[in-house]
């Protein structure tokens, strides 16, 4: 029964992002909300030489699934890459000032 929800969960999880996009930048507080998230996932905590953001521990979990339950270390290096192309994106983007 879950399998036959994923694709609607997907289409109402990704017009709900559409939506609040299209609010946050009609009220004009798109940017300051963005820089915030980015603040909030970026922020870094550290002892000694190591080194924990937020954004690197939520970014851990879909890669642990990827490798733990469909048993595909290849699977978990695609995820890992694909995590790190939209951060940059996303960080050269809010640099750019495009968002």
């Amino acid at each position: 029964m879950l399998e036959l929800l994923k694709p609607l969960l997907f289409i109402v999880a990704a017009t709900f992002a559409w939506w609040l996009v299209i609010t946050l930048d009609a009220f004009s507080i798109r940017r300051p909300v963005l820089g915030w998230i980015y603040g909030v996932l970026t922020a870094e905590w550290g002892v000694g030489a190591v080194n924990l953001s937020l954004g690197r521990i939520l970014a851990f979990g879909p890669t642990v699934y990827a490798v733990r339950w469909k048993e595909n270390i290849y699977l978990g290096m695609v995820v890992h890459c694909t995590g790190n192309t939209l951060g940059i994106i996303l960080v050269g983007n809010l640099v750019l000032g495009r968002i």
